[in-house]
């Protein structure tokens, strides 16, 4: 999910999201959702587990590949024999 925090109002979203052809949802924020995590710079990325709990941050912009590791690091270890 993306968040939107004074980015402008829902048409300018939409265009951006539609401009870039994004395919998940984006929030357009009232700030309530930055406060919750403590956003102290944009662009700023959270990752969030199954739980709800909040696994990881990211000051600036991210790769997949940055994502994609934090992802593969929530799971547990397989064991090896």
């Amino acid at each position: 999910m993306g968040v939107a925090e004074n980015s402008g109002g829902q048409s300018e979203v939409s265009a951006f999201v539609n401009a870039r052809k994004l395919t998940y949802p984006v929030l357009l924020d009232d700030g309530s959702a930055g406060s919750a995590y403590s956003l102290g710079s944009i662009p700023h990325s959270v990752l969030i587990d199954a739980q709800g709990k909040l696994s990881g941050t990211f000051e600036g912009t991210i790769t997949r590949a940055g994502v994609e590791s934090a992802v593969l690091a929530l799971q547990p270890a397989t064991p090896r024999c």
